[in-house]
């Protein structure tokens, strides 16, 4: 059934599709049929239906540009000397495309290498200008604004003398005038001189100016013996010791200047301090011999005193004990001689009234008589003292021998004090000195600028001797021996 089926299926598409094929072959007949005789319009065209690729081109006119260019230069001038890429090579970055001639490259290297010095020079310009300035940079400087001054001055005076010249200036110009005109006149005759044929001298030294051009060049190209080069090297050499020793000179100088006024000023600020210290010291010994003497200057006069009610100030004491009893005629023997105790107290037993014309008071005497508690000895030798009691002369000479020593004290003391004071003065006085001599190679430092001109001539040779090494050494380099050639041919 289903076999069936298919089969009318089929047949029902086959003859659908005969009809459609029928019907296309009718439209086309009947297109043709009816199609007019005179042709197409005359903005149509004829095409044959044929199998392949339709394609549509547009022309256009213009100028093709590239998206990316690159300049390159050598970034200076020159002359290009070999190229090394052809058109349309692909290159990478890095690639030599190109080089400069010999000529070129050797003044851009020596351009170089004064584009160093100069760094070089500047560099050490910025080194020394932040430096602090020396003594010596300071007064050189100075002698720069005394010879700047000096120079305005002159201008200034020229400028007068333009201005308002006197006769003698205008007979120096007039003559200045005349010398110019006769140069010009000497040299049209030597332009015309030189118009004439050569002579024969002219013609010799002509030669003999190709010669000697011919041998510079000869001498260029020609390679140092080692002779020549030992010799360059012991040049260099000694050239470079006496710039180091006239270098370590002038470092010696400045340092030891210097380290001279350094050490002064350290020693006048010692002699300073040495004086305050003694100052301070002497016044404190000075002060304590002074307590002394006022010390035993009171004991010794309570002595007097406390036997014989005499009352001293400082300026009476006497340091001899003896000669102040004999002054006041005070007989210790006499006054204090017990025998006479009951005679002092007189008929009704009192004390006896002072005498004004005695320097002792006669009541304190008699007290001392009579009311003592303990035994009197008037007089006694230093080694014989008595084995009881009281001597009172003892008394009187030990506050006396006190107070002596007290006052002999002091007076060294004021002695030894003035030597010591003036011996400190005359340390700083000595250290003043020595500063201002040391300071004389800072204020005028004639010395230091002779030798700094000699460490600069010793560098000057130095650099001299470098350069003939380097001649002798160094290659001769094109640009040279294009010169050479160049003065050749002009000989």
């Amino acid at each position: 059934m289903n076999l069936l089926r298919s089969l009318k299926s089929w047949r029902t598409v086959a003859a659908v599709v005969g009809l459609l094929v029928i019907a296309g072959i009718a439209i086309v007949v009947y297109s043709r049929m009816n199609a007019p005789e005179t042709g197409v319009a005359e903005d149509q065209q004829l095409v044959s239906v044929r199998r392949g690729d339709l394609i549509d081109q547009v022309s256009v006119s213009g100028t093709v540009s590239f998206p990316e260019r690159e300049n390159m230069t050598f970034g200076s001038d020159g002359v290009v000397e070999d190229v090394l890429v052809t058109e349309g090579k692909r290159v990478s970055a890095g690639d030599v495309i190109a080089t400069l001639d010999a000529e070129t490259v050797a003044r851009l290297e020596r351009e170089v290498t004064e584009a160093r010095v100069d760094l070089r020079d500047a560099e050490k310009a910025l080194e020394d200008f932040l430096k602090p300035a020396t003594d010596l940079a300071v007064a050189q400087a100075r002698q720069q604004v005394v010879d700047a001054e000096a120079a305005l001055q002159n201008a200034l005076d020229g400028l007068d003398a333009v201005a308002n010249p006197d006769t003698l200036a205008v007979e120096d110009m007039e003559a200045k005038v005349a010398a110019a005109a006769n140069s010009v006149n000497d040299a049209e005759k030597a332009l015309e001189d030189a118009r004439k044929p050569a002579s024969a001298l002219a013609i010799a030294q002509a030669e003999k100016n190709v010669k000697d051009a011919e041998k510079a060049l000869s001498d260029l190209l020609e390679r140092p013996t080692e002779l020549e080069l030992a010799q360059a090297a012991d040049k260099v050499a000694r050239a470079d010791s006496a710039a180091k020793a006239a270098g370590d000179a002038l470092d010696d100088y400045v340092d030891n200047a210097q380290r001279t006024v350094r050490e002064a000023e350290r020693n006048l600020a010692n002699a300073v301090g040495d004086y305050s210290a003694s100052q301070r010291e002497w016044a404190s010994r000075l002060d304590a011999a002074q307590d002394a003497v006022d010390d035993s200057g009171k004991a010794y006069s309570d002595i007097f005193m406390r036997w014989l009610g005499i009352s001293l100030p400082a300026s009476e004491l006497n340091t001899d004990y003896e000669a102040a009893l004999d002054e006041f005629g005070a007989d210790l023997d006499t006054l204090f001689d017990s025998s006479n105790s009951g005679d002092i107290l007189g008929n009704r037993g009192a004390l006896p009234a002072d005498d004004p014309e005695t320097r002792w008071n006669e009541t304190q005497v008699a007290i001392w008589l009579n009311f003592g508690r303990t035994d009197l000895t008037p007089t006694c030798e230093a080694d014989s003292l008595p084995t009881s009691g009281v001597c009172i002369e003892h008394e009187f000479r030990v506050a006396g021998e006190a107070y002596r020593k007290a006052v002999d004290d002091k007076a060294r003391a004021d002695a030894d004090s003035g030597k010591a004071l003036a011996a400190a003065e005359s340390a700083i006085d000595s250290a003043k000195d020595a500063l201002d001599k040391a300071t004389e190679p800072l204020d005028d430092p004639v010395r230091a600028v002779e030798l700094e001109s000699a460490y600069n001539v010793a560098n000057e040779l130095l650099a001299e001797a470098k350069e003939e090494q380097n001649d002798l050494t160094d290659d001769a380099d094109p640009l040279t021996v294009a010169r050479k050639q160049a003065d050749i041919e002009v000989a």
